[in-house]
């Protein structure tokens, strides 16, 4: 077929950037809605949310498009190690692999893929 045909990207699967800014974790799983700061937990609920529905998700402070997303770390978040626990009751929309890529461990921009399982 002449000419090929083109991709084109719908607002719904662009690349969307979520910023963490702290290194400190919320305490739950509704997260700290009201302290102005986008910690990693919630940026990773808000990225997850959005893959799972296909649709652009806010948590708390944190907003993801639903394709893939680039997650920055700022401030204190990039200088200083961020601790996560094992799945329970912080992380519980986790129940597979996640990857995380980055050239420093967590510090800078970080990619996260998730795939929906069938």
């Amino acid at each position: 077929m002449w000419p090929p045909p083109t991709a084109v990207a719908s607002p719904n699967n662009l690349p969307s950037t979520i910023t963490v800014n702290t290194a400190t974790l919320s305490p739950t799983t509704q997260g700290d809605p009201n302290d102005g700061n986008c910690d990693l937990r919630e940026a990773l609920q808000a990225a997850f949310t959005a893959s799972l529905t296909g649709q652009s998700t806010t948590f708390n402070e944190c907003t993801s498009g639903a394709g893939p997303v680039f997650i920055i770390f700022e401030g204190t978040a990039s200088a200083q190690p961020i601790t996560m626990p094992a799945g329970g009751t912080i992380l519980p929309f986790i129940r597979g692999n996640v990857t995380l890529t980055t050239l420093s461990p967590l510090r800078g921009a970080v990619f996260l893929t998730h795939r929906r399982q069938p």
